[in-house]
């Protein structure tokens, strides 16, 4: 008997293609690969339609020893960015997430910077983005990572900046996870992040402008160094529960609770649904509990799934047209957007749960 040899199954995303031996393992990966595409996308910004060429992924065993490398990047002529996964069992999530966010940033910097960009990119920046797909994934592994943190001393300024393609060690993935959220506990705006994310794809040190960033507004206050500032923010993330993110089906449940008609009806007031709640806007009643799930939503953001983030912010702007009270066709405009992260979120909540399953990764 002639055995027929295996066959590649393909399969092809927005900036990624996928090829294996697997079906489910290839479909799986290119999920995700959509998934670390928004997630690199909500920092770096959509790429225009013309941004060229996927990155081909391949899933092939290679070598099972212990010691055996995950993943490989290569950069072929032209300008294709290839990254070769070494598909076996004990293989990390985690490491699939950093293997696609290496290989997509290769790609960007080639397409902004010049074919020579990616040996530059810096290695914070690389698990930094990482990080954001895999905590949505696997928010409890914060709680672990804080651990490891208070327990173990984290490379400190500068060198944590300046490091470009190699090092990349337990402890520098778990700073660079730390640097964005101790910008966000420094009151960083999402463009002042971005900036900072881009510039070190772009190779740059950022610890001048991030020096200089940290300063006080008083002149004659003494000068903030990166590392004051960095123990600083991280003492705060470490007393700050916050930092903690609930899990998909966690977010989802606080974001319906923050929906409910339950509190409204216990205060004598019956609205159908969202849509009905237009009417009862002068209520006082009603603005009460909505100027309340208002403060929720503000104090609660940041621990939300980042998968649902928007859908909290819809949620905060339908409540705030509520209160506004003066047009009921931009409340209902709200609603739309709200429904529809809603929707969004759910649907993939739902798919990530069951490509996980399905792969194994549960």
């Amino acid at each position: 008997m002639v055995w027929a040899e295996p066959k590649v199954q393909t399969a092809e995303g927005k900036h990624f293609e996928v090829a294996g031996f697997d079906r489910a393992s290839v479909q799986f990966v290119l999920e995700l690969g959509e998934q670390v595409l928004r997630d690199a996308e909500r920092y770096l910004g959509e790429q225009p339609d013309r941004f060229p060429q996927r990155v081909l992924i391949t899933l092939r065993t290679v070598d099972n020893t212990a010691d055996a490398w995950d993943y490989q990047m290569s950069i072929e002529p032209g300008g294709f960015v290839r990254v070769d996964f070494n598909w076996r069992e004990d293989l990390s999530l985690w490491k699939l997430c950093r293997g696609m966010v290496d290989g997509y940033l290769a790609r960007y910097a080639i397409y902004h910077y010049g074919y020579g960009a990616p040996v530059t990119v810096k290695a914070w920046v690389v698990s930094a983005l990482a990080a954001q797909t895999y905590v949505s994934l696997r928010p409890s592994v914060v709680s672990g990572w804080l651990e490891f943190a208070e327990d173990n001393t984290l490379p400190l300024f500068p060198s944590l900046l300046k490091t470009a393609d190699g090092s990349r060690s337990n402890d520098m993935e778990t700073a660079a996870y730390f640097l964005v959220m101790a910008q966000r506990v420094a009151d960083f705006s999402r463009d002042e992040i971005s900036r900072f994310l881009r510039a070190g794809v772009a190779g740059y040190d950022v610890s001048p402008q991030l020096t200089e960033r940290i300063q006080s507004l008083d002149p004659e206050a003494p000068a903030v160094t990166l590392n004051d500032w960095w123990k600083a923010c991280m003492g705060k993330i470490f007393s700050e529960p916050v930092f903690r993110f609930k899990s998909l089906s966690g977010s989802e449940r606080w974001i319906l609770d923050l929906s409910s008609m339950v509190d409204f009806d216990e205060a004598g007031v019956a609205p159908k649904n969202l849509r009905d709640l237009w009417r009862f806007r002068n209520e006082l009643p009603v603005r009460r509990i909505v100027e309340r799930r208002l403060g929720q939503i503000v104090s609660g953001i940041d621990r939300v799934n980042p998968a649902y983030r928007n859908t909290v912010q819809s949620l905060g702007m339908l409540y705030e047209q509520l209160l506004a009270g003066d047009e009921e066709h931009a409340y209902i405009f709200s609603l739309t957007g709200f429904l529809g992260d809603f929707a969004d979120s759910r649907r993939l909540r739902e798919d990530m749960e069951a490509v996980l399953q399905n792969a194994g990764f549960d």
